[in-house]
């Protein structure tokens, strides 16, 4: 009986078979090429794991043989995970194996595509677990590119993805920019980069930079629906947001049904898919994070409801529910944007309705064990602090004034007369965007800025914050112009090799000019190929929370 028999008879009796019951490892070693072409690659590891020590140098070499040439993905990925979990082993040969991996995915284009996606996750998971420094896998994660396989890409955009939570490095989102050019990984890039974007609006303190990061974020997310075959995460992560930003702008319980819904149909789905399925304990779904948003949904949805009536028939449990959605950067354990988001509408219904405070002073005067206490005490001293800047009931809105908005109106009265959603909007504009145009010491890039301005003045649109970033943006797109047209080959070195290059694309240049942008242009959020914007997809997109402009790029 061959060995590859051998081990299937033990294997069909639920036992990995040991280094002794195959005959010792000069054995093994001596049908090497024999196991090495089976699906073993990971009895193979499990054996050297619990082998003797006097066996463990030709075991070692065995594996390694393994690793660098087996053909077989499923027992690749399996022996990465014995490896894993076999920590002892995985320490005694993980510099060789570092060398292995990293060669496995440079050659993707000329061996099997999914084994060097398997190798990049094995390195990925090798740095999480500090067995080998994270520059290797991040190295060959930013330089994924459009052009790479396409099993090897998907892959690769998921692991890029889960790179950036880990490592917040900002090449990573260049990287899944990229791949949004593959077609076979367009939707995990996408998915990846709402996932990115909706981190940064949920970890963010400031109103503009949370309207347009979940505004981006929806629209990778509604992306990666309509190129995944309508996949029920990106429509749960979209129907999140709007659930989120419905409240924000204090729409009615009603109106907040439909994306309520969708979360939980999209969730409904996706346990569907995924029921049955043997994936790793790694890449199993956070279910009880699912959980947390499903709920928190359905609370949002109801404390809707219940913030639009003057008072409560059942005040204690209404105002549980309402303390929960007021703690919700808590509940699921989100930034401090969630509370950017969620509180106003929450602060302003109670200064509005005194019935809601009243039912809040009774709460906390209750000799009753209260579950948010804590939480509920908060709420009243924020109202307590707002008492001083409150506009007398009859007078405009009831509501906190706006300090910046009353210091550019000069006027008390001026500021209560503004609708309260304007007002809160201009406040924000004014305490996230203050700017002063750039005086420019290129003559020239100082005159088409002053010529662009002036060409613009007719235009209603073309006036304050607008004006203020259209202009600073325009000056960037300026100095970009300059840079790539007045320097030589030496100069631009590998990055401006398109320009010397008769068969270079719109790509190249849309590249060129995004990354140039991104580390030139820090106070506005740019993201590349967003779908569903002008007349399809945008090249360059750029927003500042309100305004936002397309950059269209055509190659003549």
């Amino acid at each position: 009986m061959s060995v590859i028999d051998e081990i299937s008879r033990f294997l069909s009796e639920g036992v990995c078979p040991t280094c002794a019951d195959l005959g010792g490892a000069d054995l093994l070693a001596a049908q090497a090429d024999t196991l090495v072409e089976a699906p073993v690659l990971d009895v193979l590891v499990q054996m050297f794991a619990l082998a003797h020590p006097a066996e463990k140098a030709t075991l070692q070499t065995l594996v390694l043989r393994g690793f660098a040439e087996t053909g077989h993905a499923l027992a690749f990925r399996e022996a990465v995970d014995v490896l894993i979990e076999c920590s002892e082993a995985a320490t005694t040969i993980v510099g060789p194996l570092q060398k292995i991996l990293c060669q496995r995915v440079e050659n993707r284009a000329s061996g099997p595509s999914l084994i060097s996606a398997y190798a990049m996750e094995c390195l990925f998971r090798l740095a999480l677990a500090d067995m080998i420094p994270r520059h290797r896998p991040l190295m060959l994660m930013v330089e994924l590119e459009r052009e790479d396989p396409p099993l090897f890409a998907a892959n690769a955009a998921r692991l890029a993805g889960a790179a950036f939570h880990v490592w917040r490095e900002d090449s990573l989102l260049a990287a899944l920019v990229r791949l949004l050019g593959n077609s076979d990984a367009e939707s995990e890039a996408a998915m990846e980069l709402g996932l990115a974007s909706l981190y940064t609006a949920l970890a963010s303190d400031s109103g503009s930079e949370i309207a347009a990061q979940l505004q981006i974020a929806r629209a990778y997310f509604d992306r990666a629906y309509k190129t995944g075959e309508e996949r029920p995460d990106a429509a749960a992560y979209r129907a999140t947001i709007d659930v989120l930003e419905g409240f924000a702008s204090r729409q009615t319980s009603e109106q907040l049904s439909g994306p309520v819904e969708e979360l939980e149909t999209a969730v409904r789905q996706r346990d569907m898919w995924l029921f049955g399925l043997d994936l790793p304990e790694w890449l199993r779904p956070r279910r009880d994070r699912e959980v947390q948003w499903v709920r928190l949904a359905q609370l949002v949805r109801a404390t809707a409801g219940s913030l639009g009536r003057p008072s409560w028939l059942k005040p204690a449990a209404v105002m549980e529910q309402v303390l929960c959605v007021y703690d919700a950067e808590r509940t699921v354990g989100a930034g401090p944007g969630l509370s950017r988001l969620l509180r106003p509408p929450i602060e302003a219904a109670f200064v509005q309705e005194r019935g809601l405070r009243a039912h809040l002073d009774d709460l906390l005067a209750s000799e009753d064990r209260i579950e948010r206490r804590e939480i509920a005490e908060k709420l009243r001293k924020r109202l307590t602090d707002l008492d001083g800047v409150l506009s007398p009931p009859g007078e405009g809105y009831e509501g906190v004034r706006f300090p910046l908005l009353q210091g550019a109106l000069d006027s008390e009265q001026a500021v209560t007369e503004i609708p309260l959603d304007i007002a809160e909007k201009l406040e924000l504009v004014l305490s996230d965007q203050i700017q002063a145009r750039i005086k420019v010491a290129q003559p020239v890039i100082q005159r088409l800025l002053d010529e662009v301005s002036r060409l613009l003045q007719e235009n209603e649109d073309y006036a304050g914050d607008v004006r203020a970033n259209f202009d600073a943006l325009t000056l960037q797109i300026l100095m970009f112009c300059s840079s790539r047209l007045d320097a030589n080959k030496s100069t631009l070195g590998e990055r401006g090799a398109y320009r010397f290059d008769p068969n270079a694309t719109e790509w190249d240049l849309q590249n060129d000019l995004y990354n140039f942008l991104i580390g030139n242009f820090p106070f506005g959020d740019l993201r590349a190929e967003v779908s569903d914007l002008a007349v399809g997809r945008a090249d360059i997109y750029v927003t500042f929370g309100g305004p936002r402009f397309v950059l269209e790029l055509k190659c003549k």
